[in-house]
């Protein structure tokens, strides 16, 4: 109940893994115990995962293939886990949009990456955060640039991210010049 704590511990693998980047996502815990941080591994984004409440982590690369941004947001992999356990994960990549990829086995494995950005109309975007509701429901927060410096709030959300051509419903979350 939070009348005593454990040791405090390192929130990632670090005798095992180097530390290609300092900050990270905020934790997430899996209704399985299972505990998750997103980081971008060497190779690019990726998700630590936990079994045993902090004491050992392991890495979990997303995607090689999706780069990470290289610049002030390439430290951020926003995590989630839905009711049921799926794991979910999004990040700005080397095309300055972002992208999302889940995994049905803790982190093991991971779908293709989407970029659920606006086909048009943003020129980058930033500081991406993530939530999940239902198996196969989240909703992803995003800053995006439509221009001469124009920065805007979106909120993309997806009803079904397992459909083979889930539906993807993105709204500016502010009013034009606010």
């Amino acid at each position: 109940g939070g009348l005593s704590w454990d040791v405090q511990r390192i929130g990632y693998p670090s005798s095992s893994f180097p530390q290609c980047s300092g900050l990270h996502g905020h934790v997430a815990g899996g209704i399985d115990g299972a505990v998750y941080r997103g980081n971008p591994s060497c190779e690019g984004p990726a998700v630590f995962r936990s079994l045993d409440g902090g004491y050992s982590w392991t890495e979990h690369t997303i995607t090689t293939e999706i780069g990470m941004q290289q610049g002030w947001h390439s430290h951020e992999v926003a995590t989630a886990v839905d009711d049921a356990g799926n794991l979910h994960a999004t990040w700005i990549g080397t095309d300055m949009m972002p992208w999302y990829a889940n995994s049905r086995d803790q982190g093991d494995t991971w779908s293709e990456p989407m970029m659920v950005a606006p086909p048009i109309g943003l020129n980058g975007t930033g500081f991406p955060v993530l939530t999940a509701g239902g198996p196969g429901q989240v909703a992803l927060g995003y800053l995006g640039d439509s221009g001469g410096d124009t920065w805007n709030g979106y909120l993309t959300v997806i009803t079904d991210v397992f459909s083979p051509m889930p539906l993807m419903t993105t709204v500016q979350v502010n009013g034009w010049g606010d």
